[in-house]
């Protein structure tokens, strides 16, 4: 698939099925991704479907510049400011109640373990990074993004994005050997 633009334009010609498929592909990333800002699955999912409604009102905001993807987590991404900044006017959530576990699926029982607790080491190490350098990890290593792309989500240029990732990938070896596991 190219950039989303073909899923887009078919949506504009009046192909409803393709407004599923862009759905379908980018639900679940864009999800990922908001909830690395929130902290909370349930706020991410909220924004997703905003960003996705917000598609649906606004068809022509997207000009077809970047790709799809990107312009979603940068709508994504103002809607999550906003509404970290609005917490911090107001905050309503209980820490207690935010949960950083993503179901994961293997073949045996004893894999799904060790992959779960391997999963939850790196996210521990990547929510202890700085704000810009967890994000750039993010947008990049778990969401495929360019460093042109990601650069574009996080309002700085690729060169910026490339020296916030070798900061993180610093950073990260750190802590990931001062808990025994190597970076591979």
């Amino acid at each position: 698939m190219d950039d989303g633009r073909t899923l887009f334009d078919r949506f504009l010609a009046g192909d409803d099925s393709a407004f599923d498929e862009i759905l379908n592909a980018y639900r679940v990333p864009l999800i990922r991704f908001l909830d690395g800002y929130l902290r909370d699955v349930d706020a991410a999912e909220d924004l997703a479907a905003d960003c996705f409604a917000f598609l649906l009102a606004h068809p022509k905001k997207y000009d077809g510049r970047a790709s799809l993807k990107t312009y979603l987590f940068t709508l994504g991404r103002s809607r999550a400011l906003d509404l970290l900044r609005q917490r911090r006017k107001f905050p309503t959530v209980d820490p207690e109640d935010v949960k950083d576990v993503l179901p994961y699926d293997g073949p045996t029982p004893e894999e799904e373990v060790f992959r779960h607790e391997t999963a939850e080491k790196v996210n521990a190490a990547v929510n202890a990074l700085p704000d810009a350098e967890r994000i750039a990890v993010r947008l990049v290593y778990f969401e495929g993004l360019s460093y042109k792309e990601a650069g574009r989500v996080l309002g700085k240029s690729a060169k910026q994005t490339d020296n916030l990732l070798v900061s993180a990938k610093k950073r990260l070896k750190k802590l990931l050997e001062a808990e025994g596991r190597e970076l591979l």
